[in-house]
């Protein structure tokens, strides 16, 4: 008597974690599909007992030759089964690689029990089964994720699997050629080198683009391959905002009685004051915020970090 299905539900396990810190063990993608569903014969009554069962994986809603199949002895209890797809045969034993299983284009599953025909119509599989894909990418971000080029924060003290130091020096071209095909020798390189940037001890600033927020864009020095101004990879030194400091300087008159003197401000300013001769100082403490802070550069307050280029 033939078998109908409905479909209880179709999902993926999985659990993937990207890189793992150095000495530490990545796990693995388990290829494995979660399969349940409820199945009757024809007059509608649920099946029970161990019922074998062919499923296949196909790239096509009718007809075609299955990308993958396998055959299980499965328990039916009242109609419901729950089947692990992948036990009987690896799902990365297929007819074609194992990464385009679920790697672009519709997937449907066939499913066929015992000596019967195979149900119509296959039940399309959804997008959560190409998470299977995952599993080739051995714990790398892939290029669509982070492409390679990319410069993130990082806050160890040890480059992670994918990434170099930005730290200006020179690699190879055969070895990273995504990375040079995204900055080539932009910082610097040769005819079979090119040369990460170097960000050690700097802050990294947006691209102007000509917009005004930097003034002083036009007077960016060489990134490394010659190139400077108002584009990538381009440096500027610091700076300190151009400002004046309001002053009064005095010449005595010599009136001793009073002490009295004439002064001008940078303006031109004048007048009569008190004999007190002022003058420009080291800044100090103005009684609410503290003692100024001086140093060999101008700084907002900040903490280390190493910036790594994805390869």
């Amino acid at each position: 008597m033939k078998k109908t299905l409905t479909l209880a539900g179709l999902s993926i396990l999985l659990a993937f974690t990207l890189t793992a810190p150095a000495g530490a063990q990545t796990q693995t993608v388990p290829q494995l599909i979660n399969f349940q569903a409820y199945l009757t014969n024809s007059l509608g009554t649920p099946l029970n007992g161990p019922q074998t069962v062919t499923f296949a994986i196909y790239n096509v809603k009718a007809g075609g030759a299955p990308l993958w199949s396998e055959i299980q002895v499965v328990t039916v209890n009242k109609g419901v089964t729950d089947v692990l797809l992948g036990n009987a045969n690896p799902l990365t034993n297929t007819t074609t690689t194992p990464d385009a299983l679920f790697a672009g284009g519709t997937r449907y599953l066939g499913v066929k029990v015992g000596t019967d025909t195979e149900m119509v119509p296959r039940k399309r599989i959804t997008s959560v089964g190409y998470a299977l894909n995952a599993g080739m990418l051995n714990g790398k971000l892939p290029s669509f994720i982070l492409p390679p080029g990319s410069v993130i924060a990082y806050a160890g003290a040890t480059v992670p699997d994918g990434f170099l130091e930005c730290d200006g020096d020179p690699h190879a071209i055969s070895s990273f050629p995504d990375l040079y095909n995204a900055i080539g020798t932009m910082y610097g390189g040769s005819a079979t080198t090119f040369n990460v940037p170097n960000y050690q001890g700097y802050f990294l600033r947006g691209w102007a683009k000509g917009a005004a927020a930097d003034p002083d864009r036009d007077g960016r020095t060489n990134r490394g391959d010659g190139t400077i101004g108002d584009n990538v990879g381009t440096k500027q030194d610091d700076a300190f905002q151009g400002h004046y400091h309001d002053y009064h300087t005095y010449w005595r008159d010599y009136v001793a009685a009073t002490q009295s003197g004439r002064y001008f401000d940078h303006l031109g300013h004048g007048g009569i004051d008190e004999g007190i001769t002022d003058r420009i100082l080291e800044p100090i403490d103005d009684g609410t915020h503290g003692e100024p802070r001086t140093s060999t550069e101008t700084r907002p307050i900040n903490i280390y970090v190493m910036y790594i280029i994805k390869y």
